[in-house]
């Protein structure tokens, strides 16, 4: 057994303890009814092979088991699923604004009893454009690829490469302009080289933290 098999295994052992079970998302209802509710076969159809999910438990493409791509993933996966747990309504407005805010929208309904009210379906098409930034997601996600860093770190010293950037990293731009997060704001060029700086910073406060997750990868992996 390889050390990447035995990895993934330790991180389906740790997410276990936690009362997270994880499964093939292919096969999950769950996520095919997110897959066609949420519209995503229009503005995210690469949902099932290229992205893992927490939602409550954690569904990961079928191949990526058992592989590096796939333990890294349960790795990040598992710091979304530590920050629900710990805070579950704070991190769900974070991770949902600004768009959740376009539920006010629906106040406009109180305009059958006083017209003016009907303005305020106007806040639907506002908080849903992606023309506010999502501070509260950029910063919850970070959290979880600073973990994916460190990892991919340890991954790069086992291989004897000094200098690498990080694939977790190089993703730092998904997070402000790629439609599966939803753009989380329009000003990428002004702030990108402020989330390289912040999340380098953050990955190394993971590799020397007594944090269970990375903790367990390191044990397996110099056995």
């Amino acid at each position: 057994m390889n050390r990447d098999t035995r990895t993934w295994d330790a991180l389906v052992a740790l997410a276990h303890k936690r009362g997270v079970e994880v499964r093939e998302k292919e096969k999950a209802w769950q996520m095919h009814a997110l897959y066609w509710l949420g519209f995503m076969w229009i503005w995210n159809r690469e949902f099932f092979p290229r992205y893992a999910t927490a939602a409550i438990h954690i569904y990961v493409p079928a191949a990526w088991w058992r592989t590096e791509d796939g333990w890294k993933t349960l790795a990040h996966e598992i710091v979304h699923i530590d920050r629900n747990k710990a805070r579950p309504v704070w991190t769900f407005l974070r991770y949902g604004s600004p768009q959740l805010l376009a539920l006010l929208g629906l106040l406009g309904f109180l305009g059958l009893a006083w017209w003016p009210f009907y303005f305020l379906f106007a806040l639907v098409p506002f908080f849903i454009a992606p023309i506010i930034p999502s501070t509260g997601r950029i910063d919850e996600e970070l959290h979880a690829y600073a973990m994916s860093v460190a990892c991919d770190n340890l991954v790069f010293r086992e291989h004897g490469i000094v200098v690498r950037e990080s694939t977790a990293i190089g993703r730092v731009d998904s997070l402000l302009t790629a439609g599966y997060f939803w753009p989380a704001g329009p000003w990428k060029k002004r702030i990108r080289d402020g989330l390289i700086a912040d999340l380098d910073q953050r990955a190394a406060l993971v590799s020397v933290t007594t944090s269970d997750i990375y903790r367990t990868i390191v044990q397996v992996r110099e056995q």
